[in-house]
């Protein structure tokens, strides 16, 4: 998933950096340089923010 991707999904679900973050545990800060494509996401990472979203009911061809 694309750092843009992130960033849409999240704001369509109405959710903070802070609740992606509890979501998902993945640090907000680290959530925030991603979004602001100051890092890339390990596989690890990518995998949490994407069950979070899945979790939430987002349609995994979505991603």
């Amino acid at each position: 998933m694309t750092p843009a991707k992130c960033r849409n999904t999240r704001e369509r679900l109405g959710w903070s950096r802070d609740e992606l973050s509890r979501r998902s545990l993945v640090d907000a800060a680290t959530i925030a340089a991603y979004e602001d494509q100051q890092q890339s996401a390990d596989l690890r990472m990518a995998a949490a923010l994407r069950l979070a979203f899945i979790m939430a009911g987002v349609a995994v061809d979505e991603f």
